[in-house]
């Protein structure tokens, strides 16, 4: 077991849930047709939640499998090879992803540097995410459940966030 970037998953994975419950626990609509879908139609909402699903999945495919970068192996080689790089990527991350939720509440509250930040917190968390990719492929011996799983969580931290929803709700906050 990777003990730092164990207790940093822990941690900051609770710091995600956390802020998630302060700001949508209040919400009277249901999760599919929450505000922040940004009045997207539910059969769009539906094919971005199957993402979400399959993301969570990738997740604990190059993190908490056996094999993972918990479990197993931390990464060899690459980009994420140095303990200190990878530690801090992912408390990177999980520090924007925590962000989110409070920076898009009030941005949609008419914040627009609230929604600069959201926005900026969606670019780095995809930045993070490609170096996920990035050095799950540069390994020394990559394996088969750390890329794949860093590729299903990639397809909603880079594309469904960090550039679909993010351009959407740019267009309807900061560039109003």
């Amino acid at each position: 077991m990777n003990i730092i970037p164990f207790i940093i998953t822990i941690l900051g994975g609770l710091l995600v849930l956390l802020s998630y419950y302060l700001v949508f626990s209040g919400s009277k609509q249901g999760y599919i047709n929450s505000k922040y879908w940004l009045g997207q139609k539910q059969t769009i909402v539906t094919i971005l939640i199957c993402f979400q699903i399959l993301s969570v999945i990738g997740f604990f495919l190059f993190m908490a499998s056996p094999n993972g970068w918990l479990f197993g192996d931390a990464p060899t080689g690459g980009v994420l090879g140095n303990k200190i790089v990878f530690s801090t990527v992912l408390t990177v991350f999980l520090l924007a992803s925590a962000s989110w939720a409070f920076l898009a509440k009030k941005g949609l509250d008419g914040s627009r540097t609230s929604a600069a930040l959201c926005s900026l917190s969606l670019v780095v968390s995809a930045i993070c995410a490609i170096l996920f990719i990035a050095g799950s492929v540069e390994e020394e011996n990559p394996r088969w459940n750390v890329v794949l799983g860093t590729i299903l969580f990639g397809i909603t931290i880079i594309l469904s966030d960090g550039i679909a929803w993010n351009a959407k709700f740019l267009k309807s906050t900061v560039f109003k």
